[in-house]
C-alpha cells in the first residue's frame, strides 16, 4: 500500500487516523508492514506525537493479537477495560467535550431501527444453546439461516450459526464455479455454514471499516445442534487435516459431544454497565450494534452464491447505497 499519509502520524489528526486503521489494514499487504511503518515513525517523532503513534500501534496489534495490543497499550499507560477491546478503549479515551467521537459515516435511520436484529433466540427450537436468562443478550443476524451474535464478557464479538441437520454429513468447502460450497447428506444438501459465517464477517468487516469502528476480536462458531449429526470427514478440516485451512478461524461444536450442557455461557450485554446513554461508551456500543444491523440487512439482500473474493469494496458500497445503509 501507499505509506500512511504523513498528516495522520501527527496527534493533530488523531481522531481521523484512528478511524482509518481498519482501512489501512485492508489496503496493506500485511499488518506487519503497518507495524514497521509506525515503529519507524515513532523513532523520529516529536514528543507530542509519541503517545498518538503508540495508540495507533496498539490498534494495529489489536487486529491480529489482542494480547500484544494490551501490552503495547500498557506501555503508553492507556486506561483499559476487560469488557472491551484495546482499540475501543483508545477510541473512548480520545473523546473530549470539544471533540466528540469521530465516525467516518453515520448509519441511516433504517439501520438504527432494524428491529429483526433484536429478535430473541428461540430457546425452545434451539434448547441448551444459551440459558433463557441470556437469550435477550443474543442478536439475530439472520433468522432464516439461524445466524446470531453476542458480546462475550472479555469483549470478543462472537458470531455463530446453528445447523439442524440430524444425519451423517459430508463436508465440502470447495466452490463449483460461482456456487456457494455445499454439505451433503443422504437426503439433502445445504450451504456450508462455515461459508455463511465468513460471508457475514466479510460484510461486517466492510461496514466497520466504512464507519471507522475500532478493531475488536471476532470469533466464529458453527454449531450442529442435533445429537444425531455426524461430520463424516471432520478430521480433514481440523488442525493437521488436509483441508484445515478451510476452517481456519472457525470453531465447530457438535451437540453429541455436549449433551445436557449449555453451549454458550459467556454472553454479556451489548450496552455494558458503563455505557449509559450520556457516555462515549454508549456511542461506541451503539455503532457496533448498528454495524451488525447493517450486516444483517446486507446479508438478507446480497447475492450469496458469489465467491468471497467477488465481494469487492465497490460492489459492497453499491449495495450500501441501494439499501440505504448510511445517511
Amino acid at each position: 500500500m501507499k505509506k500512511i499519509p504523513k498528516k495522520y502520524l501527527s496527534a493533530k489528526f488523531k481522531h481521523e487516523a484512528r478511524s482509518l486503521v481498519r482501512s489501512w489494514s485492508q489496503k496493506s499487504e500485511s499488518d506487519e508492514e503497518l507495524i514497521k511503518e509506525l515503529i519507524e515513525a515513532y523513532r523520529v517523532a516529536k514528543e507530542q506525537d509519541c503517545f498518538h503513534l503508540g495508540t495507533l500501534l496498539a490498534m494495529v496489534f489489536d487486529l491480529q493479537c489482542p494480547d500484544a495490543a494490551r501490552e503495547c497499550a500498557r506501555l503508553f499507560e492507556v486506561p483499559l477495560s476487560e469488557e472491551c477491546s484495546v482499540s475501543e478503549a483508545i477510541y473512548a479515551g480520545g473523546a473530549t467535550d470539544d471533540a466528540p467521537l469521530y465516525w467516518r459515516k453515520e448509519f441511516s435511520l433504517g439501520v438504527k431501527e432494524w428491529l429483526p436484529i433484536v429478535a430473541e433466540l428461540d430457546t425452545e427450537k434451539y434448547p441448551m444453546v444459551v440459558s433463557p436468562s441470556m437469550a435477550d443478550r443474543i442478536l439475530t443476524i439472520s433468522r432464516s439461516d439461524a445466524m446470531y451474535a453476542y458480546r462475550q464478557f472479555d469483549g470478543t464479538l462472537h458470531l455463530f450459526i446453528l445447523n439442524s441437520s440430524d444425519e451423517d454429513i459430508l463436508i465440502d468447502e470447495e466452490q463449483f464455479m460461482e456456487e456457494a460450497p455445499l454439505y451433503f447428506t443422504e437426503n439433502e444438501h445445504f450451504v456450508s455454514p462455515v461459508f455463511q459465517l465468513r460471508l457475514v464477517k466479510r460484510l461486517l468487516d466492510f461496514v466497520l471499516s466504512e464507519v471507522g469502528y475500532p478493531p475488536l476480536k471476532i470469533a466464529m462458531t458453527a454449531v450442529f445442534v442435533s445429537p444425531q449429526a455426524h461430520l463424516l470427514n471432520y478430521d480433514c478440516y481440523v488442525p493437521g487435516g488436509d483441508n484445515a485451512k478451510d476452517w481456519k478461524g472457525i470453531t465447530t461444536i457438535m451437540r453429541r459431544n455436549h449433551l445436557n450442557e449449555y453451549l454458550f455461557t459467556d454472553a454479556n450485554y451489548f450496552y455494558m454497565e458503563s455505557g449509559r446513554p450520556d457516555t462515549v461508551e454508549y456511542d461506541i456500543y451503539s455503532n457496533l450494534l448498528w454495524a451488525l444491523a447493517a450486516a444483517s440487512i446486507l446479508y438478507e439482500n446480497v447475492n450469496r452464491n458469489k465467491k468471497l473474493e467477488k465481494y469487492s469494496s465497490a460492489y459492497l458500497r453499491s449495495l450500501c447505497r441501494e439499501y440505504d445503509i448510511f445517511s
